[in-house]
């Protein structure tokens, strides 16, 4: 009897298919790893903006500017990200003491995905 080399349909179809599961799996966990990377820049950059507006809102109340003179516009320059972001400015008034609220929100995909807020308080 003759020795045979090499693989049978069988084998070489089961090899084919354990490796096609294991790439499936490998690109799903680099595609999943790509979000959380992106979601952890976006977080960073809006955290790092959110803190500029505050600083800003803080500088322009302790210069005597009133809290209904600082808006959206004012906070939208100091964005600086190729993502698109909205910025949302309220002012609320407590019995005790007047804050300002600051909303930050990635809207890249239409609607906000997240919302960054703050609130600076007058005094």
């Amino acid at each position: 009897m003759k020795k045979r080399y090499g693989l049978t349909l069988i084998e070489t179809c089961l090899s084919v298919t354990l490796a096609s599961i294991f790439l499936t799996t490998l690109f799903s966990l680099a595609d999943n790893h790509r979000k959380i990377l992106r979601r952890i820049q976006n977080n960073t950059t809006a955290l790092y903006m959110l803190e500029s507006m505050r600083n800003f809102t803080r500088f322009q109340l302790e210069s005597g500017v009133g809290l209904e003179a600082i808006g959206k516009k004012d906070l939208e320059e100091l964005i600086e990200s190729e993502h698109k972001w909205s910025v949302s400015v309220s002012v609320a008034e407590d019995s005790s003491s007047k804050k300002i609220r600051i909303s930050l929100a990635n809207t890249d995909a239409g609607k906000p995905d997240c919302i960054y807020t703050t609130e600076v308080f007058a005094r």
